[in-house]
């Protein structure tokens, strides 16, 4: 990310490395659990805790009808809001929608946790999700 990039970073990280993020900095931060298991040592004064759900899961279309439950594309095919979404894409955006509504505080960047092993592959397709590589600035904050 540079000076002049203007996206919420978002680092994908392995889960054991959230109690390292220093206290004083959490109240900035949205947290994601990308894991299946609760983040028990993530301790508390987080800008916002959500779970990602699934990055790899299956499209869905983020606009129903509501009389019948069924995929609708009302703006179009290239809308945010009515286009196939992933879990993880609709949890992001649904994130980004509570922050400019007051309904969390206010971050200024997202970590992402990630199942050991995973931080990449999550990264990766996070980034190929075109309505959040405008949004955010991914990267993969590996294990050396």
């Amino acid at each position: 990310m540079t000076e002049s990039d203007r996206r919420l970073p978002l680092d994908v990280i392995d889960a054991n490395d959230v109690a390292q993020i220093a206290t004083d900095l959490r109240h900035s931060i949205a947290l994601l659990n990308a894991t299946t298991q609760t983040l028990a040592d993530a301790g508390s004064d987080w800008a916002a805790v959500r779970p990602l759900g699934g990055v790899g899961s299956s499209l869905r279309f983020a606009a129903t009808d509501a009389r019948a439950g069924v995929f609708a594309n009302e703006h179009g095919p290239v809308c945010v809001c009515c286009g196939p979404q992933r879990e993880a894409t609709k949890a992001l955006l649904a994130l980004i929608q509570d922050r400019a509504r007051g309904r969390c505080g206010f971050f200024r960047r997202v970590v992402v946790a990630a199942p050991t092993g995973a931080v990449d592959a999550i990264a990766d397709a996070l980034h190929a999700e075109s309505a959040l590589s405008t949004l955010f600035a991914i990267r993969a904050a590996s294990r050396a």
